[in-house]
């Protein structure tokens, strides 16, 4: 942990000579460390550094989809029906919750009708659950699912939605699916960016997509590639540093990120460039050992 912070602390010193945009130097947030380190990178700490770019490459997404979505997703049409027999629907994007929930517009046998998705296969942090507020990281997650939507609406792709083999679950009053922005299936990118942690109830039998969720979680937790460090149910590969969003004083240590006075106006960057390995993060390329905490 201190090792990955100490490299990231480097990063953001260099990101002032070389124009790095790695991670932000500031923030509000303190150290999630209870060691101190005497080491100082201009006038901060490196254990206070936060880190504000998710490495958001996704090539695994992208080799399990290509044939899926030209043979699939690419053919959807006004004519399929959420409630119809293939239980897929062309969507217009209405709002989103967090991280795993959005709200779309969906073709129906009654008509377009607003109906809450929550994503199949997956989890998110929380942004507005009553008991643990906000999580690390939860403002990071529903922004990339934002960034998608937007993506798929300024270049005209249609955004697709897809209930299981045999039903559209419910859970809360949501219906459960998978989100596709043009070629881009938001919960297979969400567990491969780190984003997401694996979250399968249905099973085989009416989760249609329950296999290319397995080889991505073991993909993202097998794979010494990644870093990784665990906080409570999740393994992000951002979690080994400070969410800047997330003030850990407001914490009291406790295994669920609970900060109610998250600011939530805070903006992530994604680097689509890197994919969040270890040999794909800047200064690691040289010296992996420099990046395993």
């Amino acid at each position: 942990m201190k090792r990955s912070l100490i490299l990231l602390g480097l990063v953001c010193s260099l990101s002032t000579t070389f124009a790095l945009t790695s991670c932000n130097g500031g923030g509000s947030n303190t150290s999630t460390s209870d060691n101190t380190s005497s080491t100082f990178v201009g006038e901060l700490p490196l254990d206070v550094r936060p880190m504000e770019v998710i490495y958001a490459k996704t090539p695994k997404s992208e080799e399990l989809t290509a044939e899926y979505y030209e043979n699939v997703i690419s053919k959807v049409t006004v004519n399929d029906k959420w409630d119809g027999e293939k239980l897929i629907s062309l969507a217009t994007f209405v709002s989103s919750s967090d991280g795993d929930t959005t709200t779309f517009l969906l073709n129906t046998k009654s008509g377009q009708e607003k109906i809450s998705i929550r994503y199949m296969g997956i989890d998110t942090p929380e942004l507005h659950h009553p008991s643990k507020h906000a999580e690390a990281w939860g403002l990071a997650a529903k922004q990339f699912v934002e960034y998608r939507i937007n993506e798929a609406i300024e270049n005209n792709w249609n955004i697709v939605i897809e209930g299981g083999i045999s039903s559209t679950a419910t859970t809360y009053d949501r219906q459960v699916g998978y989100v596709w922005c043009g070629p881009h299936c938001l919960n297979f990118e969400l567990l491969e960016i780190g984003l997401a942690k694996l979250l399968q109830t249905d099973g085989p039998e009416n989760d249609r997509h329950y296999e290319e969720c397995q080889t991505l979680y073991r993909y993202r937790t097998l794979s010494n590639g990644f870093p990784m460090s665990r906080f409570g149910d999740f393994y992000f590969h951002c979690m080994s540093y400070p969410d800047p969003n997330w003030d850990s004083s407001k914490d009291n240590k406790t295994d669920i990120e609970t900060n109610p006075a998250a600011d939530l106006d805070y903006k992530y960057t994604f680097d689509f460039e890197h994919e969040g390995k270890l040999t794909e993060i800047p200064l690691c390329v040289e010296n992996v050992n420099l990046c395993i905490s």
